[in-house]
Formats: structure tokens, C-alpha cells, sequence
């Protein structure tokens, strides 16, 4: 939707006006035929982990997969929704001295999430049920597994 607004405005703003109080920003602008768009958006910040290494938007469970640096955890957040002002977080996480957590995918069909891991392992997880999840079994090799995408 945004490619397409600006697609078709970009040579007929004849406004434009940005504010940002540091939690929310709002982009607006005018065009000829008198239109004024508004984007509205608020930023949150939530400590996950000392450093993320892979992020990924479930638009289906309106949440971001957050896998860290060290692949031990898994923290799946969701958005809040007004007048909630908050994240909702759920931790998954590897049994000590192993790493599940390399990368994520969503599987709508399943309703599950798919982790990658350092072990080479695919396994899935219930996103309600934190302490549950399935081996799939190694991919081809016992390499770390970096992506979930060919």
C-alpha cells in the first residue's frame, strides 16, 4: 500500500510534514487534489538480548520471532494493542549447552513456528506453548542451520 500511495502521489505532494516526540512519529503530506495522507507510528523498545541475530515479522500472529546472538533463546513479542501500551513476551528456550535458535519461520498451515539450529536440527514449536516442541531431524548435515529460506 505504501509503494503504491507514493507511486501515485510522489509527483502531486505539494505538502509535506514530519513530527516525531521520540514514541511516536507522524508523517503527513498534501497533494493537488486536495488529499492529506497520514502516517501514524508509534516506537517501542524492548530488551531482548545483549545482541539479536535474526528478526522476523509474523504478520499472522501480529509478533516478531527474535532469535539472539548466542541461540540459546527464542522470544516471540507481540504487538500491543490499544490501549495496551506493552509488549506480551513468550521465551523459548534451548536445553542447557545447546542452540535452537538460529533462525524462525511461521508455517500457517501448521500453525506452528519452524526454528533452525546451530545443531542442524529443524525443529517446530506450538507459539502458545512455550516448553513444547518437535524434532524434525537433522537437514541434509549437522552444519549450523543461518536460514529457513532457500
Amino acid at each position: 500500500m505504501f509503494k503504491e500511495l507514493f507511486s501515485n502521489s510522489c509527483k502531486r505532494v505539494t505538502a509535506i510534514n514530519y513530527y516525531s516526540s521520540g514514541t511516536k512519529s507522524v508523517f503527513s503530506f498534501g497533494d493537488i487534489n486536495g488529499f492529506f495522507n497520514v502516517f501514524v507510528l508509534f516506537f517501542f523498545n524492548v530488551h531482548i538480548y545483549n545482541k539479536c541475530s535474526h528478526i522476523h515479522y509474523i504478520s499472522q500472529l501480529e509478533s516478531y520471532a527474535i532469535c539472539g546472538v548466542y541461540c540459546r533463546k527464542m522470544v516471540l513479542a507481540t504487538l500491543p494493542q490499544p490501549p495496551r501500551q506493552t509488549f506480551s513476551k513468550k521465551i523459548f528456550e534451548s536445553p542447557v549447552n545447546q542452540e535452537f535458535f538460529t533462525c524462525v519461520e511461521y508455517s500457517p498451515l501448521y500453525k506452528a513456528l519452524v526454528t533452525g539450529g546451530s545443531d542442524g536440527f529443524l525443529r517446530v514449536w506450538l507459539p502458545n506453548n512455550t516448553s513444547f516442541n518437535c524434532n524434525l531431524g537433522s537437514v541434509g548435515n549437522s552444519k549450523q542451520i543461518q536460514s529457513s529460506k532457500k
